[in-house]
């Protein structure tokens, strides 16, 4: 059961993600999913993942797009959960079916300056040409491994975000290109608002009634937020925390 459950969260990001739209009412399943499990252990942690050694690489489902590759991102590591990286995510590595082909050799630099990088196979999905090895990444403030280091270094800094067992809530918000969603402290006590920009535009948000609590942004992944009032503007492929 938690095998399929987490195949199916894999291909509704991938999906929703790649339609910039959230045709799969991704919140509500997840909702449903978290009181079905809870009822069982109100302890239940859910296992949230992009992919594993048996599922093609969310890499290659999003055809190596760097934008949405983000967004996929700010979904995994904002929604309540323990977040798990399969190796290479962080760097974008792509890899499909058969098994050997998503366990392809890590790329620690380009070929010639690799001492580090396994020599059990070549790759044929990524290579130096196709991914941009952690070397090359390190340096660059707008790389995906730096997004990923920024994305969980404010997760484990903010008590909502990084409490396990915190309540995945509905948001009020219904606007084509957004997934929203409320993250709620376990003891029923403080709420953030997570707000995420599917699509390549800035995306004027407004509030639903049950949001009148929020006042401010905390924290965005790409810079050009703002909030006003009953509203708040996410960056393209942006992801916004109001508090």
């Amino acid at each position: 059961m938690k095998a399929n459950f987490n195949f199916d969260l894999q291909l509704a990001i991938a999906e929703i993600v790649g339609q910039e739209n959230d045709t799969e009412d991704l919140v509500e399943f997840l909702i449903y999913v978290h009181h079905t499990f809870g009822n069982v252990n109100p302890n239940f942690i859910d296992a949230l993942l992009l992919s594993n050694h048996d599922q093609n690489r969310i890499g290659s489902l999003l055809k190596g797009n760097l934008d949405r590759l983000k967004v996929a991102a700010n979904l995994l590591l904002t929604l309540p959960g323990l977040p798990y990286l399969y190796y290479g995510e962080e760097i974008g590595m792509l890899g499909m079916k058969p098994d050997e082909y998503i366990r392809e050799p890590f790329l620690w630099d380009v070929r010639a300056k690799d001492t580090q990088r396994t020599r059990w196979r070549r790759g044929k999905y990524s290579t130096s040409q196709t991914v941009r090895p952690l070397a090359q990444q390190q340096g660059d403030p707008d790389s995906l491994f730096n997004h990923y280091k920024r994305l969980i270094h404010y997760r484990n800094s903010h008590p909502i975000l990084n409490n396990n067992l915190s309540k995945l809530l509905p948001s009020g918000i219904r606007q084509k290109g957004i997934v929203a969603f409320i993250r709620q402290d376990a003891s029923g006590g403080p709420c953030v608002l997570l707000v995420h920009n599917l699509t390549n535009k800035p995306i004027e948000v407004i509030f639903s009634p049950g949001e009148e609590w929020c006042r401010c942004i905390v924290f965005e992944t790409i810079p050009g937020g703002s909030f006003t009032g009953d509203r708040v503007v996410v960056p393209g492929y942006g992801c916004v925390v109001v508090e």
